[in-house]
């Protein structure tokens, strides 16, 4: 037990000198052997060479193919030479390898992160300035000075006064309408606010980070949206401006976190279990075992 642990810790340039120490150990008592098997021939053959019936060129043939032996012992060594530097030089690579995308990783992290900050630093001063008006279609007062929040709840209020009690296929429709109607009449905040997103996630996914770092960055970004945000994320998402980003969020599970009732289905739940793929509301080990699982 204690030796094998004791290989075990060894390093792999260690463990490749020791077996080639072996195996050099194991041709060369091959050799030695048929050298001695050769020399007792020879003196048997130098004692009375007559008597077995040799002639002097045969006999000093058979002596003389002890050094021909010579040739497949230096053929051996450079063999596992060859072999032994082979090894060492793929090793060597792995690691350079290794050291220049760590050097690349580290890269792509300085330039990435201070955009990053910048874009949520501007994604969270446009929802905290967001006031918007209610589209003259509700009749209803509100406006300018609704909050995000309240833009949400009047929302969820407008989609239940047409949805019904009743979950259809018309239900996404009810949806989306409603939504569009909130959008155009605050399209001046709702766009820039939803592109500004977008391109968040966006950078994320296309500058080449590892896929640890894609997932801790899109957690810090996450982080930043509520219930009522994500309401309003997943009926934009349903519309033709939105289907790009609807991508990110299927890709990074950006609804995680909707609201859900086992007893009584929400909106939100609705709506991302008919439109949505699984991943969109999966944790980053259950993206990874579902796209594993959906792979083969």
């Amino acid at each position: 037990m204690r030796l094998g642990h004791w290989w075990r810790e060894r390093s792999d340039s260690f463990k490749l000198f020791a077996l080639v120490g072996v195996a050099l150990a194991v041709v060369l008592v091959i050799w030695i052997s048929w050298v001695l098997w050769f020399v007792k021939l020879f003196a048997a053959w130098w004692q009375a060479p007559v008597s077995q019936g040799l002639t002097d060129l045969q006999a000093l043939g058979q002596v003389g193919d002890i050094f021909g032996g010579v040739n497949a012992l230096f053929a051996a060594f450079a063999f596992v030479g060859v072999a032994a530097a082979a090894y060492l030089q793929s090793q060597q690579m792995s690691e350079l390898r290794r050291q220049v995308k760590l050097t690349e990783q580290a890269h792509i992290r300085q330039s990435f992160e201070p955009l990053f900050f910048q874009l949520l630093s501007l994604n969270r001063s446009l929802l905290s300035e967001m006031r918007l008006t209610a589209p003259p279609s509700w009749n209803i007062h509100g406006g300018p000075n609704w909050s995000p929040t309240e833009a949400a709840q009047a929302l969820r209020a407008r989609i239940a006064i047409r949805w019904g009690e009743f979950v259809t296929s018309n239900n996404t429709e009810i949806a989306t309408e409603a939504y569009r109607e909130l959008y155009e009449a605050n399209e001046h905040q709702l766009g820039p606010y939803f592109r500004t997103l977008y391109h968040l996630w966006r950078l994320i996914d296309e500058a080449g980070l590892s896929s640890d770092d894609q997932s801790r960055f899109s957690n810090i970004a996450r982080g930043t949206l509520g219930r009522d945000t994500l309401l309003l994320l997943i009926v934009n998402c349903l519309t033709v401006p939105g289907s790009k980003f609807k991508i990110l969020v299927e890709r990074f599970g950006l609804l995680k976190h909707i609201s859900r009732d086992d007893e009584q289905f929400t909106f939100e739940q609705v709506l991302v279990d008919k439109l949505f793929k699984p991943t969109s509301h999966m944790s980053t080990s259950e993206r990874a075992d579902y796209a594993r699982i959906n792979t083969h």
